[in-house]
């Protein structure tokens, strides 16, 4: 029965208007190691699923590659540990959340990236959350700042 449900959930998923979704799991059995992206290294999936290590997620389908340019903030509030509070405002493409790896996250906490601009290179996935609904997020590859031109 729970192959079934299994089954009928990410038949639903891979018809959704997004690339990628995340598929719904209980309990993986993944390794205690941590990666950069502050995640298990890797876990087991239900099949036709992969483990996508950057946001510790299994995912069906693939990953849609997105390039954006605007103003990062970093928000302190996170609900219930749902976001990751770092984000980027877009002028043509709107506000996605970042997904980052620790390191990186780091750097632009102790940053000063008010009024910067940045190019963001990755990976679009919507991710959808219990108390902050859809989110579309950017997995980040490269992140670039831009020099900025004095008048």
């Amino acid at each position: 029965m729970k192959n079934l449900i299994r089954a009928l959930l990410i038949g639903l998923m891979s018809t959704s208007a997004y690339s990628a979704s995340i598929v719904p799991t209980e309990g993986l059995a993944c390794t205690r190691d941590f990666n950069a992206w502050g995640n298990a290294g890797r876990c087991a999936c239900p099949s036709e699923s992969d483990y996508e290590n950057r946001i510790g997620k299994c995912l069906i389908g693939q990953l849609e590659s997105i390039t954006t340019t605007g103003q990062i903030s970093i928000e302190l509030s996170a609900i219930g540990g749902e976001t990751t509070g770092i984000v980027i405002q877009s002028a043509d493409a709107g506000r996605y959340e970042l997904v980052l790896p620790l390191r990186l996250k780091e750097q632009l906490e102790q940053a000063e990236v008010d009024g910067v601009q940045y190019t963001v290179q990755g990976d679009y996935l919507n991710i959808e959350g219990v108390e902050s609904g859809d989110r579309p997020t950017i997995i980040v590859n490269d992140l670039t700042p831009l020099n900025q031109s004095s008048n």
